[in-house]
């Protein structure tokens, strides 16, 4: 097959067919080597644990593993609308998020039972259903599928339970309201983050179907939401592709964004949001005011997500005056994002970040954590006794970081399951991933300068010990000596950002490194879902 050369016309057709010629001469010899390494996995979970579904997981991986290399290279020619350098990714990403969603028994996520009944809450408001904070409208058969299926634990007891509770339709839809511990309030889930799931649980409920294809539905509406964020996001980012796809990738996200969590969305928004400032700053063309509209829209969407990812919007401070028509425009759109960014957090969280100041008045004062009853810190200590902040902070850093690394990249999923989390080797795999996706193109994206790679690290840094001090005025005790509860997910929105401020400057692909390291990644999913399937049928 000949190459295109320059200068020469030729059709879609014959272009879609060089570059699928090429494609598959490129990773053919990686796909066998995966392929086996998948097959030896597999036989090497069969003789550990004297199990046939380790046969079954091999095979699902190794399907999964033909879909993205074969599928991948006959796309080349189909979705005209879509990159072909993305087509990889998306089917990678996708089929994933789908095996995610499935992999792991509703309520095996953390934190899972509170979104599912906050999901379905929601599902009540759009159905025009009476609710209330202290209770939620649910069918009889969901009720009893949250009381025996709902489950912390990926187990053959969890999967025999959602087999046996099985039932393609509903039969008692009369509705009773079930009782629950929190008020799940507007303000703290947003209709951009559970809207779509809800309409999923809708959905259901219009078919009739039963309690687990409805939970199921609720988790796939959920996820293709937060796909279609993150896939658009990878579309538009004129910069760090690769990084945006790795982070897509790693087994924390695709827990995430295959759950009712809405932690899925947030991301999405986030992704979304860098992509577009990161458009805005590296184009050359001039913004126009749909431009303007849309990067402040989703900075307005993303602020009450999580307080702390409005931080993200402030990188919009740094488009170059160049890509605005004027001083005037400029000077509206940067305060506009920050003011509505801000407002809008202002707005929907005042009473949480009061009291994370120690200033709101309301209630005792007191914090819970489980049966542990105390005085969390505020930011006023931390303030007021910065040296025992500092100490507080490097503690934690020194005690929990490696397990804040090792959450951030999926090492520990489900409820923090000890029987399935990640052996090291493999997290190491996904940290040199990451690395390699920092790596540019030559030629293919832009030198990212000094100035900006500070304010995108300080972004991060920011955000990173924002997360780290919600966790000590919620979740930790003025007593405590550490910080407790902070989690590796709350990371990966600003990765992007973090990734790109420590881009090797002199360290650059001479080829495209995309088909590599989505190959890699999937390997390395579809390595650990083997693992966390045969182990979970096992135990």
């Amino acid at each position: 097959m000949s190459e295109i050369k320059p200068g020469c016309s030729v059709s879609r057709a014959e272009e879609g067919e060089v570059r699928q010629h090429a494609y598959f001469t490129k990773t053919r010899v990686g796909a066998a080597a995966v392929s086996l390494a998948m097959i030896a996995h597999g036989l090497y979970l069969f003789g550990r644990y004297d199990t046939k579904w380790a046969l079954v997981g091999m095979a699902v991986g190794l399907a999964v593993l033909a879909a993205v290399f074969v599928s991948a290279g006959y796309l080349f020619e189909v979705p005209h609308w879509l990159r072909c350098d993305e087509v990889p990714f998306v089917l990678s990403f996708c089929l994933s998020v789908v095996i995610f969603v499935l992999l792991f028994v509703p309520g095996a996520v953390p934190d899972e039972f509170y979104h599912f009944n906050s999901t379905y809450k929601y599902s009540d408001i759009l159905t025009g259903r009476e609710v209330s904070d202290t209770s939620i409208s649910m069918r009889e058969d969901d009720i009893r599928f949250t009381e025996s299926v709902l489950s912390n634990r990926v187990s053959r007891d969890s999967y025999k339970a959602v087999a046996q509770n099985f039932s393609l339709f509903a039969e008692n839809v009369s509705y009773s309201n079930k009782a629950v511990d929190s008020s799940y309030s507007m303000t703290a889930n947003v209709p951009q983050q559970r809207v779509p799931a809800a309409l999923g649980i809708v959905f259901a409920k219009i078919l009739g179907l039963g309690s687990v294809p409805l939970f199921y539905i609720g988790r796939l509406f959920n996820a293709a939401y937060s796909c279609m964020l993150i896939i658009l996001a990878v579309r538009i980012t004129p910069v760090g592709k690769n990084i945006f796809k790795s982070i897509a990738l790693l087994p924390m996200t695709l827990h995430l964004v295959g759950s009712y969590s809405y932690d899925g969305p947030s991301m999405g928004f986030a992704f979304l949001l860098s992509a577009l400032i990161f458009k805005a700053i590296f184009d050359e063309k001039t913004l126009e005011t749909k431009d303007l509209i849309t990067i402040t829209l989703i900075a307005v969407l993303l602020a009450p997500c999580k307080t702390i990812y409005v931080l993200i919007a402030f990188a919009a401070l740094i488009i170059p005056c160049a890509r605005f028509a004027n001083k005037k425009t400029e000077a509206v759109f940067k305060t506009g994002i920050i003011v509505a960014a801000v407002g809008v957090v202002l707005l929907l969280r005042m009473s949480s970040l009061l009291m994370a100041a120690g200033a709101s008045t309301g209630g005792d004062g007191l914090s819970y954590r489980g049966d542990e009853v105390g005085y969390s810190y505020t930011i006023h200590d931390f303030i007021t006794r910065p040296i025992m902040a500092i100490m507080l902070f490097l503690r934690s850093f020194d005690y929990f970081g490696g397990e804040w690394i090792m959450k951030t990249l999926g090492g520990s999923l489900g409820w923090f399951q000890e029987e399935i989390s990640a052996p090291m080797y493999l997290n190491y795999a996904y940290l040199v991933l990451l690395f390699l996706s920092c790596v540019a193109v030559r030629k293919c994206e832009k030198e990212i300068a000094v100035h900006l790679r500070l304010v995108f690290g300080a972004i991060s840094v920011f955000v990173i010990l924002a997360a780290i001090m919600s966790m000590a005025t919620s979740w930790t005790f003025n007593t405590d000596y550490y910080i407790y509860g902070v989690q590796g997910r709350y990371f990966l929105p600003v990765l992007p950002l973090l990734l790109l401020s420590i881009r090797p400057k002199n360290l650059v692909y001479t080829v495209d490194s995309a088909d590599m390291l989505t190959v890699t990644s999937t390997f390395l999913t579809m390595f650990y879902v083997c693992r966390i399937f045969v182990i979970g049928m096992s135990i």
